[in-house]
């Protein structure tokens, strides 16, 4: 069943969207998307403040850090980022990397305990949330399509449950695509933590050497990880084939590369997908 836009001004009501899976309408003068931050909070919010950004929504592309700390503590350092984008205006999403706890994204228990606290900006996105922007009330609407995950390819030297979990990856769906189609609703931008695998040429094939030193303690690692990019590559085509849209941008980190290429779902077709790899805490827009 489709669910309405929620508007929002305010990351209290982005949050409640999120909660109850809605399309998150969303008005800010600017939009940003930002690469993997690895619990690097402090050093996040300084950079927000020294580029002077006010009035937008940010879009975290994974691997926020969320999970390693008790929960608590999470919160805590949460409240101290949240603190910056009050005063600047900014709701920041965050989508779940393999460096992030899966429950604390897709699950409600978390994200039920952010609404009793007095952070308002700050929302962790389940996979296949759609936020719908806007630059200002009336402007033209993008529909951006949120899916996090990744397998990590040091989940061998990882304790399950405190730094890797079992359920970290990349997961597609296509009845979700199938039944947004069903509503003609467009689909604009995508972000994603880890990328396409018809972008390997460009990133690195899952036997790049960057991965390579832990296939031997890892016999199915390098299968499970070329599996995950082709589903990647999967979503991209059931974007086109099924909805009978054009991407314009896809965002994602998992690299930590700045990476910016073209790529078109036809050969030789001139309306072509932008794909822009972001490095640790590159903000880009």
């Amino acid at each position: 069943m489709e669910n309405t836009e929620v508007k929002t001004h305010s990351g209290w009501r982005l949050r409640q969207a999120t909660l109850i899976t809605r399309p998150s309408l969303i008005t800010k003068e600017h939009l940003f998307f930002v690469g993997d931050v690895h619990g690097k909070f402090i050093h996040f919010g300084e950079k927000i403040k020294r580029l002077s950004i006010e009035d937008a929504l940010i879009i975290q592309c994974g691997d926020f850090g969320l999970g390693f700390l008790d929960e608590q503590q999470d919160i805590q350092e949460l409240s101290f980022l949240n603190e910056i984008c009050k005063e600047r205006n900014i709701d920041l999403a965050i989508l779940r990397g393999n460096h992030d706890n899966p429950e604390m994204f897709n699950g409600t228990e978390f994200r039920k305990k952010l609404l009793e606290t007095t952070i308002r900006n700050i929302v962790t996105v389940p996979d296949y949330h759609v936020m719908i922007y806007q630059k200002y009330e009336g402007a033209d609407k993008k529909a951006i399509l949120c899916v996090g995950g990744a397998i990590s390819v040091d989940r061998s030297a990882r304790k399950a449950g405190s730094s890797c979990w079992l359920d970290e990856g990349f997961k597609y769906d296509e009845a979700i695509i199938r039944e947004r189609a069903k509503f003609g609703r467009q689909i604009h931008i995508v972000a994603t933590h880890t990328a396409p695998g018809f972008l390997d040429d460009w990133i690195g094939s899952p036997s790049s050497n960057i991965v390579e030193e832990y296939f031997q303690y890892d016999p199915t690692l390098k299968e499970d990880v070329k599996n995950e990019r082709i589903q990647l590559s999967n979503l991209f085509e059931a974007i086109h084939c099924i909805t009978d849209m054009r991407i314009a941008h896809w965002y994602h980190g998992h690299f930590h590369k700045h990476l910016e290429r073209e790529h078109s779902f036809v050969e030789n077709d001139e309306d072509k997908t932008k794909f822009h790899g972001l490095a640790e805490l590159e903000i880009s827009c």
